[in-house]
Protein backbone atom coordinates (compact mmCIF):
# COMPACT_ATOMS: atom_id res chain seq x y z
CA UNK A 1 0.00 0.00 0.00
CA UNK A 2 2.69 2.52 0.98
CA UNK A 3 5.95 0.62 0.58
CA UNK A 4 8.98 1.46 -1.56
CA UNK A 5 7.39 0.03 -4.71
CA UNK A 6 3.82 1.16 -3.99
CA UNK A 7 1.50 1.59 -6.98
CA UNK A 8 -0.08 4.91 -7.88
CA UNK A 9 -3.67 5.58 -8.93
CA UNK A 10 -4.96 2.43 -7.26
CA UNK A 11 -8.14 2.38 -5.17
CA UNK A 12 -8.01 -0.41 -2.60
CA UNK A 13 -11.24 -1.45 -0.86
CA UNK A 14 -11.20 -3.92 2.01
CA UNK A 15 -14.18 -5.54 3.71
CA UNK A 16 -14.44 -7.29 7.07
CA UNK A 17 -16.96 -8.46 9.62
CA UNK A 18 -14.36 -8.34 12.42
CA UNK A 19 -12.92 -4.86 12.67
CA UNK A 20 -11.50 -5.76 16.08
CA UNK A 21 -9.14 -8.32 14.50
CA UNK A 22 -7.53 -5.88 12.04
CA UNK A 23 -4.05 -4.73 13.06
CA UNK A 24 -3.96 -1.00 13.88
CA UNK A 25 -0.97 -0.60 11.58
CA UNK A 26 -3.26 -1.28 8.61
CA UNK A 27 -5.79 1.31 9.74
CA UNK A 28 -3.41 4.28 10.02
CA UNK A 29 -3.60 7.26 7.60
CA UNK A 30 -1.99 6.45 4.28
CA UNK A 31 -3.15 2.86 4.40
CA UNK A 32 -6.77 1.76 4.96
CA UNK A 33 -7.53 5.22 6.33
CA UNK A 34 -11.20 5.73 5.43
CA UNK A 35 -13.51 3.57 7.54
CA UNK A 36 -17.14 3.23 6.50
CA UNK A 37 -19.55 1.12 8.54
CA UNK A 38 -22.25 -0.61 6.50
CA UNK A 39 -25.07 -0.83 9.03
CA UNK A 40 -28.19 -2.96 8.87
CA UNK A 41 -30.67 -1.67 6.27
CA UNK A 42 -33.65 0.35 7.46
CA UNK A 43 -37.19 -0.33 6.25
CA UNK A 44 -36.77 1.71 3.07
CA UNK A 45 -33.52 -0.10 2.34
CA UNK A 46 -35.17 -3.48 2.88
CA UNK A 47 -37.90 -2.52 0.39
CA UNK A 48 -35.22 -1.82 -2.23
CA UNK A 49 -33.37 -5.06 -1.50
CA UNK A 50 -36.59 -7.09 -1.70
CA UNK A 51 -37.51 -5.41 -5.00
CA UNK A 52 -34.06 -6.18 -6.43
CA UNK A 53 -34.17 -9.87 -5.51
CA UNK A 54 -37.79 -10.36 -6.63
CA UNK A 55 -37.52 -8.39 -9.88
CA UNK A 56 -37.11 -11.42 -12.16
CA UNK A 57 -39.85 -13.29 -10.30
CA UNK A 58 -42.30 -10.43 -10.86
CA UNK A 59 -41.36 -10.03 -14.53
CA UNK A 60 -41.82 -13.78 -15.13
CA UNK A 61 -45.14 -13.87 -13.26
CA UNK A 62 -43.85 -16.15 -10.50
CA UNK A 63 -44.68 -13.75 -7.65
CA UNK A 64 -48.27 -13.90 -6.41
CA UNK A 65 -50.23 -10.68 -6.03
CA UNK A 66 -50.84 -11.40 -2.35
CA UNK A 67 -47.16 -10.71 -1.60
CA UNK A 68 -46.71 -7.15 -0.33
CA UNK A 69 -43.09 -5.97 -0.46
CA UNK A 70 -43.64 -3.10 2.06
CA UNK A 71 -45.32 -5.53 4.48
CA UNK A 72 -42.39 -7.96 4.18
CA UNK A 73 -39.94 -5.10 4.74
CA UNK A 74 -41.76 -4.16 7.94
CA UNK A 75 -41.54 -7.76 9.21
CA UNK A 76 -37.85 -8.27 8.42
CA UNK A 77 -36.37 -5.96 11.05
CA UNK A 78 -32.59 -6.29 11.44
CA UNK A 79 -32.30 -8.58 8.38
CA UNK A 80 -29.10 -8.02 6.45
CA UNK A 81 -29.07 -8.02 2.65
CA UNK A 82 -27.78 -11.60 2.54
CA UNK A 83 -30.46 -12.75 4.98
CA UNK A 84 -33.18 -11.13 2.87
CA UNK A 85 -31.81 -12.96 -0.17
CA UNK A 86 -31.88 -16.18 1.84
CA UNK A 87 -35.48 -15.47 2.84
CA UNK A 88 -36.52 -15.18 -0.80
CA UNK A 89 -34.69 -18.40 -1.72
CA UNK A 90 -36.39 -20.18 1.16
CA UNK A 91 -39.82 -18.96 0.03
CA UNK A 92 -39.02 -20.13 -3.51
CA UNK A 93 -38.06 -23.58 -2.22
CA UNK A 94 -41.42 -23.89 -0.46
CA UNK A 95 -43.17 -23.02 -3.72
CA UNK A 96 -41.11 -25.62 -5.61
CA UNK A 97 -41.88 -28.29 -3.02
CA UNK A 98 -45.58 -27.95 -3.80
CA UNK A 99 -44.83 -29.07 -7.36
CA UNK A 100 -42.78 -32.12 -6.38
CA UNK A 101 -44.71 -35.40 -6.27
CA UNK A 102 -42.93 -37.47 -3.61
CA UNK A 103 -45.03 -40.54 -4.47
CA UNK A 104 -43.78 -40.55 -8.05
CA UNK A 105 -40.41 -38.84 -8.42
CA UNK A 106 -40.20 -39.74 -12.10
CA UNK A 107 -42.80 -37.11 -12.92
CA UNK A 108 -43.60 -33.79 -11.31
CA UNK A 109 -46.48 -31.41 -11.62
CA UNK A 110 -46.45 -28.61 -14.17
CA UNK A 111 -43.38 -26.56 -13.16
CA UNK A 112 -44.55 -23.70 -15.34
CA UNK A 113 -47.35 -22.94 -12.91
CA UNK A 114 -45.04 -22.17 -9.97
CA UNK A 115 -46.15 -19.13 -8.00
CA UNK A 116 -44.55 -17.86 -4.78
CA UNK A 117 -47.36 -16.66 -2.51
CA UNK A 118 -47.56 -15.08 0.93
CA UNK A 119 -47.82 -18.49 2.64
CA UNK A 120 -44.40 -19.38 1.26
CA UNK A 121 -42.95 -16.22 2.77
CA UNK A 122 -44.69 -16.96 6.08
CA UNK A 123 -42.96 -20.36 6.18
CA UNK A 124 -39.67 -18.77 5.16
CA UNK A 125 -39.89 -16.23 7.99
CA UNK A 126 -40.11 -19.13 10.43
CA UNK A 127 -37.09 -20.81 8.86
CA UNK A 128 -34.74 -17.86 8.24
CA UNK A 129 -33.83 -16.00 11.43
CA UNK A 130 -31.64 -12.87 11.39
CA UNK A 131 -28.35 -12.95 13.28
CA UNK A 132 -29.22 -9.60 14.88
CA UNK A 133 -32.92 -10.33 15.37
CA UNK A 134 -35.10 -11.34 18.29
CA UNK A 135 -34.16 -14.58 20.04
CA UNK A 136 -37.63 -15.07 21.50
CA UNK A 137 -37.22 -18.82 22.07
CA UNK A 138 -34.97 -18.21 25.08
CA UNK A 139 -37.75 -16.13 26.66
CA UNK A 140 -40.60 -18.59 26.06
CA UNK A 141 -39.33 -21.00 28.70
CA UNK A 142 -39.37 -18.15 31.22
CA UNK A 143 -43.07 -17.53 30.59
CA UNK A 144 -44.50 -21.00 31.13
CA UNK A 145 -47.36 -19.69 33.28
CA UNK A 146 -47.62 -16.29 31.63
CA UNK A 147 -48.08 -13.17 33.75
CA UNK A 148 -50.60 -13.20 36.62
CA UNK A 149 -51.59 -9.70 37.83
CA UNK A 150 -52.17 -10.71 41.44
CA UNK A 151 -51.95 -7.28 43.10
CA UNK A 152 -52.06 -3.56 42.43
CA UNK A 153 -48.38 -3.31 43.41
CA UNK A 154 -47.43 -5.86 40.75
CA UNK A 155 -49.56 -4.09 38.14
CA UNK A 156 -47.82 -0.82 39.02
CA UNK A 157 -44.39 -2.43 38.57
CA UNK A 158 -45.47 -3.91 35.23
CA UNK A 159 -46.85 -0.56 34.12
CA UNK A 160 -43.61 1.22 35.05
CA UNK A 161 -41.61 -1.39 33.14
CA UNK A 162 -43.70 -0.96 29.99
CA UNK A 163 -43.41 2.83 30.20
CA UNK A 164 -39.60 2.55 30.34
CA UNK A 165 -39.62 0.25 27.30
CA UNK A 166 -41.73 2.84 25.45
CA UNK A 167 -39.46 5.67 26.61
CA UNK A 168 -36.37 4.13 25.01
CA UNK A 169 -38.33 3.38 21.84
CA UNK A 170 -39.77 6.89 21.44
CA UNK A 171 -37.27 9.27 23.08
CA UNK A 172 -34.23 10.24 21.02
CA UNK A 173 -32.66 11.78 24.14
CA UNK A 174 -32.50 8.38 25.91
CA UNK A 175 -29.75 6.42 24.13
CA UNK A 176 -29.14 4.22 27.19
CA UNK A 177 -31.41 3.21 30.07
CA UNK A 178 -30.67 0.61 32.74
CA UNK A 179 -33.42 -0.94 34.88
CA UNK A 180 -33.07 -3.30 37.84
CA UNK A 181 -35.84 -5.69 38.93
CA UNK A 182 -35.20 -6.89 42.47
CA UNK A 183 -37.10 -9.08 44.90
CA UNK A 184 -36.82 -12.33 46.88
CA UNK A 185 -36.29 -15.67 45.07
CA UNK A 186 -39.41 -16.99 43.36
CA UNK A 187 -41.21 -13.64 43.05
CA UNK A 188 -41.30 -13.70 39.23
CA UNK A 189 -38.44 -11.37 38.28
CA UNK A 190 -37.28 -13.55 35.38
CA UNK A 191 -40.81 -13.93 34.01
CA UNK A 192 -41.42 -10.19 34.25
CA UNK A 193 -38.17 -9.34 32.46
CA UNK A 194 -38.94 -11.95 29.77
CA UNK A 195 -42.44 -10.51 29.33
CA UNK A 196 -41.09 -6.98 28.89
CA UNK A 197 -38.46 -8.20 26.42
CA UNK A 198 -40.64 -10.50 24.36
CA UNK A 199 -43.46 -8.02 23.87
CA UNK A 200 -41.29 -4.92 23.52
CA UNK A 201 -41.26 -5.23 19.71
CA UNK A 202 -37.55 -4.35 19.73
CA UNK A 203 -35.70 -5.74 16.70
CA UNK A 204 -32.73 -6.95 18.82
CA UNK A 205 -33.45 -8.81 22.09
CA UNK A 206 -30.97 -10.97 24.02
CA UNK A 207 -30.81 -12.64 27.46
CA UNK A 208 -27.69 -13.25 29.52
CA UNK A 209 -28.08 -15.78 32.31
CA UNK A 210 -25.90 -17.96 34.48
CA UNK A 211 -27.06 -21.22 32.89
CA UNK A 212 -25.93 -19.97 29.47
CA UNK A 213 -22.32 -19.89 30.62
CA UNK A 214 -22.00 -23.12 32.60
CA UNK A 215 -18.51 -24.50 32.03
CA UNK A 216 -17.22 -21.26 30.50
CA UNK A 217 -13.86 -19.97 31.61
CA UNK A 218 -13.66 -16.41 32.87
CA UNK A 219 -12.29 -15.15 29.56
CA UNK A 220 -14.85 -17.10 27.53
CA UNK A 221 -17.70 -15.64 29.59
CA UNK A 222 -16.34 -12.11 29.15
CA UNK A 223 -15.99 -12.63 25.39
CA UNK A 224 -19.55 -13.98 25.06
CA UNK A 225 -21.05 -11.12 27.08
CA UNK A 226 -19.01 -8.54 25.17
CA UNK A 227 -20.21 -9.94 21.83
CA UNK A 228 -23.85 -9.58 22.90
CA UNK A 229 -23.38 -5.90 23.71
CA UNK A 230 -21.26 -5.23 20.62
CA UNK A 231 -24.05 -6.76 18.51
CA UNK A 232 -26.61 -4.64 20.38
CA UNK A 233 -24.73 -1.47 19.41
CA UNK A 234 -25.22 -2.37 15.73
CA UNK A 235 -29.02 -2.40 15.98
CA UNK A 236 -31.09 0.82 16.00
CA UNK A 237 -33.09 -0.41 19.01
CA UNK A 238 -31.84 -3.13 21.38
CA UNK A 239 -32.80 -4.75 24.67
CA UNK A 240 -30.48 -6.92 26.76
CA UNK A 241 -31.67 -8.82 29.85
CA UNK A 242 -29.03 -9.71 32.44
CA UNK A 243 -30.92 -12.30 34.44
CA UNK A 244 -29.79 -13.23 37.96
CA UNK A 245 -26.81 -10.89 38.10
CA UNK A 246 -25.33 -12.53 41.19
CA UNK A 247 -25.06 -15.82 39.28
CA UNK A 248 -23.40 -14.09 36.33
CA UNK A 249 -20.66 -12.78 38.62
CA UNK A 250 -20.36 -16.14 40.48
CA UNK A 251 -21.40 -14.59 43.78
CA UNK A 252 -21.14 -16.77 46.90
CA UNK A 253 -22.09 -15.45 50.33
CA UNK A 254 -19.35 -17.37 52.09
CA UNK A 255 -16.39 -15.04 51.89
CA UNK A 256 -18.04 -13.29 50.08
CA UNK A 257 -16.63 -14.31 46.71
CA UNK A 258 -17.40 -13.05 43.21
CA UNK A 259 -15.82 -12.71 39.77
CA UNK A 260 -14.38 -9.19 39.73
CA UNK A 261 -13.47 -9.02 35.98
CA UNK A 262 -17.06 -9.90 35.03
CA UNK A 263 -18.36 -7.35 37.56
CA UNK A 264 -16.13 -4.62 36.11
CA UNK A 265 -17.31 -5.54 32.61
CA UNK A 266 -20.91 -5.06 33.76
CA UNK A 267 -20.01 -1.58 35.00
CA UNK A 268 -18.65 -0.78 31.55
CA UNK A 269 -21.67 -2.25 29.72
CA UNK A 270 -24.14 -0.22 31.77
CA UNK A 271 -22.23 3.04 31.39
CA UNK A 272 -21.33 2.87 27.70
CA UNK A 273 -23.83 4.46 25.33
CA UNK A 274 -24.22 3.09 21.79
CA UNK A 275 -21.31 4.65 19.84
CA UNK A 276 -23.47 5.54 16.82
CA UNK A 277 -25.89 8.44 17.12
CA UNK A 278 -29.56 7.49 16.94
CA UNK A 279 -29.13 3.98 18.31
CA UNK A 280 -30.69 3.12 21.68
CA UNK A 281 -30.17 0.38 24.24
CA UNK A 282 -32.27 -0.79 27.19
CA UNK A 283 -30.62 -3.04 29.78
CA UNK A 284 -32.83 -4.92 32.27
CA UNK A 285 -31.15 -6.67 35.18
CA UNK A 286 -32.68 -8.97 37.79
CA UNK A 287 -31.34 -9.86 41.22
CA UNK A 288 -32.33 -11.49 44.49
CA UNK A 289 -29.35 -9.89 46.25
CA UNK A 290 -29.76 -6.09 46.08
CA UNK A 291 -27.63 -5.81 49.22
CA UNK A 292 -24.67 -7.38 47.41
CA UNK A 293 -25.11 -5.05 44.43
CA UNK A 294 -25.13 -2.09 46.82
CA UNK A 295 -21.94 -3.27 48.53
CA UNK A 296 -20.03 -3.53 45.25
CA UNK A 297 -21.57 -0.23 44.05
CA UNK A 298 -23.27 -1.88 41.05
CA UNK A 299 -26.69 -0.73 42.25
CA UNK A 300 -25.76 2.87 41.42
CA UNK A 301 -25.10 1.90 37.81
CA UNK A 302 -28.84 1.32 37.27
CA UNK A 303 -30.96 4.35 36.42
CA UNK A 304 -34.19 2.80 37.75
CA UNK A 305 -34.82 0.14 40.40
CA UNK A 306 -38.23 -1.58 40.52
CA UNK A 307 -39.21 -3.96 43.31
CA UNK A 308 -41.16 -7.05 42.28
CA UNK A 309 -43.67 -7.66 45.12
CA UNK A 310 -44.66 -10.96 46.70
CA UNK A 311 -48.11 -12.22 47.67
CA UNK A 312 -48.99 -11.30 51.25
CA UNK A 313 -52.68 -10.38 51.49
CA UNK A 314 -55.68 -12.75 51.22
CA UNK A 315 -56.89 -11.05 48.04
CA UNK A 316 -53.47 -11.64 46.43
CA UNK A 317 -53.77 -15.39 46.92
CA UNK A 318 -57.35 -15.36 45.64
CA UNK A 319 -56.32 -13.59 42.43
CA UNK A 320 -53.49 -16.06 41.83
CA UNK A 321 -55.37 -19.28 42.65
CA UNK A 322 -58.86 -18.72 41.30
CA UNK A 323 -57.81 -19.06 37.65
CA UNK A 324 -55.87 -22.32 38.17
CA UNK A 325 -57.30 -25.72 37.22
CA UNK A 326 -58.21 -27.87 40.20
CA UNK A 327 -58.97 -24.97 42.55
CA UNK A 328 -62.68 -24.50 43.19
CA UNK A 329 -64.30 -21.54 44.91
CA UNK A 330 -64.60 -23.08 48.42
CA UNK A 331 -60.95 -24.19 48.66
CA UNK A 332 -59.77 -20.82 47.36
CA UNK A 333 -61.79 -19.11 50.11
CA UNK A 334 -60.22 -21.37 52.73
CA UNK A 335 -56.70 -20.90 51.41
CA UNK A 336 -56.85 -17.14 51.14
CA UNK A 337 -57.76 -16.91 54.82
CA UNK A 338 -55.08 -19.44 55.79
CA UNK A 339 -52.31 -17.83 53.71
CA UNK A 340 -53.09 -14.19 54.47
CA UNK A 341 -50.09 -12.57 56.15
CA UNK A 342 -47.49 -14.95 54.70
CA UNK A 343 -45.01 -13.74 52.07
CA UNK A 344 -44.84 -16.08 49.07
CA UNK A 345 -43.49 -15.41 45.59
CA UNK A 346 -45.80 -16.03 42.63
CA UNK A 347 -43.39 -18.56 41.07
CA UNK A 348 -43.23 -20.50 44.33
CA UNK A 349 -47.01 -20.42 44.72
CA UNK A 350 -47.56 -21.77 41.20
CA UNK A 351 -45.11 -24.60 41.90
CA UNK A 352 -46.97 -25.49 45.11
CA UNK A 353 -50.28 -25.41 43.25
CA UNK A 354 -48.98 -27.76 40.54
CA UNK A 355 -47.67 -30.20 43.16
CA UNK A 356 -51.05 -30.17 44.91
CA UNK A 357 -52.98 -30.75 41.67
CA UNK A 358 -50.80 -33.77 40.85
CA UNK A 359 -51.55 -35.27 44.26
CA UNK A 360 -55.27 -34.53 44.35
CA UNK A 361 -57.62 -33.02 41.81
CA UNK A 362 -59.66 -31.08 42.81
CA UNK A 363 -57.25 -29.79 45.43
CA UNK A 364 -58.14 -29.81 49.12
CA UNK A 365 -56.78 -27.36 51.66
CA UNK A 366 -54.76 -29.92 53.65
CA UNK A 367 -52.99 -31.23 50.55
CA UNK A 368 -52.05 -27.72 49.47
CA UNK A 369 -50.67 -26.82 52.89
CA UNK A 370 -48.66 -30.04 53.00
CA UNK A 371 -47.07 -29.22 49.64
CA UNK A 372 -46.43 -25.70 50.86
CA UNK A 373 -44.48 -27.00 53.86
CA UNK A 374 -42.26 -29.01 51.53
CA UNK A 375 -41.46 -25.98 49.36
CA UNK A 376 -41.06 -23.37 52.12
CA UNK A 377 -39.04 -25.38 54.60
Amino acid sequence: IDGVDSLNNILLIGMTNRMDLIDEALLRPGRLEVHVEISLPDEAGRVEILNIHTKKMREAGYLDGTVSIPALAARTKNFSGAEIEGLIRSATSFALNRKVDVSGLSGSKDMGQICVDIDDFENALLEVLPAFGQHTDEFKTCLGHGITPYSSDFERTLRHGKSLVDQVRCSESTPLLTVLLHGPPGCGKTALSAHLARFSDYPFVRRLSGESYVGFSEQAKLSAMTKVFEDAYKSPLSLVVMDDIERLVDYVRVGPRFNNPVLQAMFAFMKKQPPTAGRRLLVIGTTSEPGFLEEVDLLRAFNVALEVPVLSKPEHFRMALQSLAGFGGPVVDELQEELGGQRVGIKTLLLIAEMAVQRQNPVQKDVFLECMQLCLR
